[in-house]
């Protein structure tokens, strides 16, 4: 039951991200009831990064001062409480604070879902229960974008708002570990014996609590199992927000109208989104077969490739290349045609015209696909397993607080990168930083698949 509280919660997390995607469209429309600018829009999208900032920062000692469970129980009340601000919002200002108090769940819930999955599955189930963290979040993007297309946003809102009401339910129905003294007597009996054993829990838990408090934080971030970690989830999460993935979440609709002439931008949107979670339902399969440092490595080259790929190919339709093939190719076999006694149909025409026109949403299908099976889960898959638990909180609030300075500067830079350097400019762009980060994990990215916390640790702690 706890489990299925932290997915809600994901889902919810899921919808929040993918939000402004159907959001800004609707405000910007003629008949909007918010009018908003271009600039105000970036705001809009943005303004979930910042708070998502503070938010990562402080859970770390939120999850240590009120532990795991309570800290998820205490986080879904103001989460809905943000869907409903904004489901009422009457002005601009109002859209700016919701969008502010989700980004602060946001960033306190993702570090805590992590830790907590990772500390209560088995070695060889925690890649799988972690990522499948990642598949929840793609669940509630292409629910947002679904209700986003057939609903006004302020219903959707409204509807968005009940996955954290669910979870703070679930959360009233599991008992809190301070009543693990029950839950002990019921499953082994109040037994004398039976009591002696959960002293014995209690008393070396007391010890490794009083062992760790007496170590300086600052004493145990200079230890090589902290800093090489840190450094490399870091760079890892650096990569991940620079290929571009939420650039594309969040600008979806606006990207893909740009790219596609000849189809609905919102029906694009809509096969991005299906995509991704299929994408995300296989990552699960190939983590659990293969591991985290392959499938890494295989994500992180292919997206690159993609992206390449996209921007030779928004380039080359810029440029009216494309136009020209279809033009040539048409002109040709009309001529073919004249020449031959018997009169054909240029069927060939149409399907090269088919192709050639939706090359743009098969690179970018190809793009979603290769970064959401690795690229996009990975790094919050390390985020919960990396870390030794004394460090844990501090380092995996530390580091997604940094993965949101990225994330923030790329949200609001991204709408200048499309209009100045053009769609594929940008595209290349991050195709260049995925193939330098594709070297740097290749050379220090470690596997965790079947291994214990404590084994990953040892791992950092030997001297490379």
């Amino acid at each position: 039951m706890a489990a299925s509280a932290t997915v809600l919660l994901n889902t919810s997390c899921g919808m929040a991200v993918g939000h402004s995607a159907v959001l800004l469209p609707q405000l910007m429309s003629e008949d909007s009831e918010i009018p908003i600018t271009k600039s105000e829009s970036t705001w809009i999208a943005s303004l979930l990064v910042l708070p998502l900032i503070v938010g990562c920062l402080s859970s770390g000692y939120l999850m240590d001062f009120l532990g795991r469970k309570r800290s998820l129980f205490l986080l879904s009340i103001p989460f809905a409480m943000g869907w409903m601000i904004l489901a009422i919002a009457p002005n601009l200002l109002t859209l700016y604070a919701a969008r502010l108090l989700k980004g602060y769940c946001l960033g306190v819930s993702i570090p805590l879902i992590q830790i907590y999955l990772a500390e209560t599955t088995q070695p060889d189930q925690r890649g799988v229960f972690l990522s499948a963290s990642a598949l929840s979040v793609s669940i509630g993007i292409l629910l947002c974008h679904l209700l986003g297309t057939f609903i006004f946003w302020r219903t959707a809102s409204w509807i968005s708002s009940l996955l954290p009401v669910l979870s703070v339910l679930i959360c009233l129905c599991v008992k809190d570990l301070r009543q693990a003294e029950e839950s002990y007597k019921w499953f082994r009996g109040d037994t004398e014996e039976a009591m002696k054993g959960f002293n014995d829990l209690l008393n070396l838990q007391q010890i490794s609590n009083e062992t760790t408090e007496n170590v300086s934080k600052f004493k145990l971030m200079k230890k090589e199992n902290f800093y090489k970690p840190f450094l490399i989830l870091n760079f890892f999460f650096f990569i991940q927000q620079f290929s571009g993935v939420n650039a594309v979440t969040f600008y979806s609709v606006k990207i893909l109208k740009n790219i596609l002439t000849t189809m609905d931008e919102y029906f694009s949107t809509m096969i991005i989104d299906v995509v991704r979670l299929a994408s995300s339902i296989f990552s699960i399969f190939l983590l659990k077969r293969y591991g985290s440092r392959k499938i890494s490595l295989i994500s992180v080259i292919g997206t690159s490739l993609s992206l390449f790929l996209l921007a030779i190919c928004l380039g080359s339709a810029d440029t009216d290349i494309i136009d020209d093939v279809i033009n040539n190719s048409t002109e040709y076999l009309n001529r073919t045609n004249d020449m031959t006694t018997e009169s054909t149909s240029p069927e060939p025409v149409g399907i090269t015209s088919y192709i050639l026109r939706y090359l743009p949403l098969f690179f970018m299908i190809l793009y979603i696909t290769l970064v959401t099976i690795g690229l996009v889960p990975l790094p919050w898959v390390l985020t919960g397993e990396i870390f030794g638990k004394e460090m844990r909180g501090i380092g995996s609030g530390v580091s997604t607080s940094f993965a949101f300075c990225c994330f923030f500067l790329v949200i609001k830079l991204s709408p200048d990168f499309f209009d100045t350097f053009h769609d594929y400019g940008t595209f290349g762009f991050f195709g260049v930083i995925t193939a330098i980060g594709s070297f740097v994990l290749w050379k220090y990215l470690p596997e965790t698949k079947d291994k214990t916390l404590e084994e990953i640790q040892l791992f950092f702690s030997k001297k490379s």
